[in-house]
């Protein structure tokens, strides 16, 4: 489960570098805080789809799964002198997988929504994160769908689940 957002967040760092950027002046705000008025914002419009190859495993058989599929992330990056905000949503696009042991084929489905602002000088951070997926098998095995939600404040360094409910369906 939170190899997912680990993926997430690593598409989300190399979109910032391969993102079209178009300069907006704008004050950047999430839940009450905001990023100074800037002159140099840039707002980069993420629009992208990166191709996946990973394992995972189904964690109400224990098979090991190849999974193959694409991620589309979209959303905004706004950066200035004093930060950067960021507000992305992630999903699955026609993501197969296949059981190592048994063959059985598998549909895996996931949707993140993110918000970032983490400030300079001084240093401050206000992350939240919802992620929904399912991993869905084509035979009589049983399916996984999880539900995270969680959010990271510095300071002081909180780190708060809101949401963590995962359970096999039949």
């Amino acid at each position: 489960m939170y190899r997912r957002t680990a993926i997430a967040l690593i598409a989300a760092a190399a979109i910032s570098a391969c993102s079209d950027s178009t300069p907006t002046q704008i004050p950047s705000r999430i839940d009450g805080l905001s990023l100074k008025q800037d002159p140099t914002a840039v707002v980069e419009h993420v629009n992208e789809h990166y191709e996946i190859l990973y394992y995972d495993i189904n964690p109400c058989t224990g098979e090991l799964i190849q999974f193959l599929g694409r991620y589309h992330v979209n959303g905004t990056i706004t950066t200035t002198s004093t930060g950067v905000d960021s507000k992305l949503h992630l999903n699955t696009e026609d993501f197969q997988g296949v059981g190592l042991i048994t063959g059985l084929k598998y549909n895996y489905h996931q949707q993140n929504h993110e918000t970032d602002m983490f400030t300079f000088n001084p240093a401050t951070e206000q992350y939240e994160t919802r992620i929904s997926y399912d991993v869905i098998s084509q035979g009589s095995t049983d399916n996984f769908h999880g539900d995270l939600h969680y959010t990271f404040t510095y300071p002081p360094g909180d780190f708060v689940i809101i949401r963590d409910d995962a359970r096999c369906t039949g």
